[in-house]
């Protein structure tokens, strides 16, 4: 069995000690996300003053929401979540906690999932993480974030419909290996499916409304065909004339010099 490794360092007000974030930085963690709200009106009471910390000290932050489907609409909820977040351009996009699926079947749940999401593309123009062990009818274009723990750190299963997973949580802080790291201690670690997390982090931050799209590329013209050469002109009436009286001359030898 070897190591995962560390990628993302998932935080809430249940880790109550301090964090050091440069210790962090220095363990190689990429980005640390942290509980922002849960349900219809929650706020964690540790996001606010974490999030000051993490931009001081230059750590990537991401938000998420612990989402409670029976509680209220997700369009809703993605509107408290968004209003506490603060979400900047640039920032690691945001991530939708889906453990509570409020008694509703797959089709139901989705339909929740799909407001919520909806609703942060609207604001931020990305979907979100989705953090789920749950099977939904669609993905909504969202990454998909997975959990499983175990000291033996056994692969994660997928929900259904999504092939692959984009993170996987190996690590509750008991079981998984390692389950510590420097600055956080016994926390939630997660790593990435890349072998380059950071540049995966860079395409997966939310995008800037004002950055235009590169431009795409403009077709090679095709090459113009060579021209065809002009068809021959045809004879007039006087000229096919002419050339019949000539072919009969010399058919009937009238065109010989001298007669015997």
């Amino acid at each position: 069995m070897s190591n995962q490794r560390i990628d993302i360092v998932d935080l809430s007000h249940w880790n109550a000690g301090p964090v050091g974030w440069k210790a962090m930085l220095h363990a190689g963690v990429k980005a640390v996300y942290h509980k922002a709200t849960e349900g219809a009106g929650y706020v964690d009471p540790k996001f606010v003053g974490r999030r000051r910390g993490a931009r001081e000290a230059g750590m990537p932050f991401g938000a998420y929401h612990f989402a409670r489907p029976a509680a209220s609409s997700g369009t809703a909820q993605a509107r408290h979540f968004l209003r506490v977040a603060g979400v900047r351009p640039g920032d690691p996009r945001p991530m939708l906690d889906l453990e509570d699926r409020g008694g509703k079947n797959a089709a139901q749940l989705t339909a929740w999932v799909s407001e919520f999401v909806a609703e942060v593309r609207r604001q931020l123009g990305c979907p979100p993480f989705l953090y789920t062990r749950f099977n939904l009818t669609h993905t909504l274009d969202c990454p998909l974030w997975v959990a499983r723990y175990s000291n033996s750190n056994a692969a994660p299963k997928v929900p259904s419909p999504w092939k692959v997973w984009t993170g996987w949580q190996f690590s509750n802080g008991q079981y998984g290996r390692p389950n510590y790291v420097a600055g956080a201690g016994h926390a939630d670690l997660t790593t990435l499916n890349s072998a380059d997390p950071r540049g995966l982090l860079r395409k997966l931050r939310v995008p800037n409304p004002h950055t235009k799209p590169a431009p795409k590329p403009k077709p090679k013209p095709k090459p113009k065909p060579e021209p065809e050469p002009p068809a021959p002109k045809a004879p007039t009436e006087r000229q096919t004339l002419a050339a019949l009286r000539r072919l009969l001359r010399r058919l009937l030898g009238l065109d010989r010099k001298g007669t015997k």
